[in-house]
């Protein structure tokens, strides 16, 4: 009779989990937390929310923890957070009704995640990415994440069928304002994660995706493009990451000053999604 789990995976937070706990404790039927492998008071936090507690050897996949989470999960729906987040106070107020009011049609929300991170200039910016962050529990593995790195639940909801609705849930991250030494660090953790994936999978678009991604984050440019051009060619990506990677090939094009080739992905990216 649980509506909303919400599920984690953890390791060592034992400074950002309690405010994302305090954010959606009132809110979810229950926590189910994923520890790989803490060393602090992180799992004694867990305990103290209630939280339904399991372990992960972790194995550079994140996906792999994801899915030995959810399994844990008894609602009929799964909020997912890391636990540099938190669900705003908005958001919290309306979350149950949203799901209450959905269709059996209805699989997914996606969800605003508002980020704070340092530009080249060293100036603090926003960033708003979208993602399906609240789905439907149809149980594993009918339902799971794919992706080593920088996992999706959307896939696995769309082959089962079922509609993906816009939504105005906003979870705000601020995992990203953090040095930049601390953020270099971080992508060169994800890069050799993502070259492992591309050599085991190498026609798995979306891998190639992240990797041109980071890649462009480091600024090495010729192989960010050779890595995106290859996510296209593997003909596996969603639309929306079609589009997407046009526009990060146009957008290291234009950095570049290769101004031609900025209009051409440009126009490619609008191809797909005109609207």
């Amino acid at each position: 009779n649980k509506l909303l789990s919400l599920c984690m995976i953890v390791k060592n937070e034992e400074l950002n989990l309690p405010k994302c706990l305090d954010s959606v404790k009132d809110v979810v039927d229950e926590i189910v937390i994923c520890d790989t492998g803490s060393t602090d008071k992180t799992i004694e936090i867990a305990k103290n929310y209630n939280a339904v507690l399991t372990s992960f050897l972790w194995v550079d996949d994140y996906a792999a923890a994801r899915n030995q989470a959810i399994q844990y999960c008894s609602g009929e729906w799964i909020l997912y957070l890391d636990a540099d987040e938190e669900l705003s106070k908005e958001s919290a107020e309306k979350i149950r009704d949203l799901i209450k009011n959905s269709s059996p049609k209805h699989g997914g929300f996606i969800c605003d995640v508002l980020s704070k991170h340092y530009n080249d200039n060293n100036e603090l910016e926003d960033y708003v990415g979208k993602y399906s962050r609240l789905f439907r529990n149809l149980g594993y593995p009918k339902v799971k994440f794919f992706g080593r790195i920088h996992e999706q639940i959307t896939p696995s909801i769309i082959e089962n069928g079922l509609q993906i609705l816009a939504s105005d849930i906003k979870i705000i991250h601020n995992g990203y304002a953090i040095p930049r030494n601390e953020m270099e660090a971080k992508v060169r953790r994800n890069l050799n994660i993502l070259l492992s994936h591309v050599n085991a999978e190498p026609t798995n678009g979306y891998a190639w995706y992240q990797l041109g991604n980071t890649l462009a984050q480091m600024k090495i440019y010729d192989q960010a493009k050779n890595s995106l051009i290859n996510a296209i060619k593997c003909a596996n990506l969603s639309t929306f990451l079609i589009c997407n990677t046009a526009l990060q090939l146009a957008d290291i094009s234009s950095k570049e000053k290769n101004y031609r080739e900025t209009i051409r992905w440009t126009n490619a990216a609008l191809e797909v999604m005109p609207d």
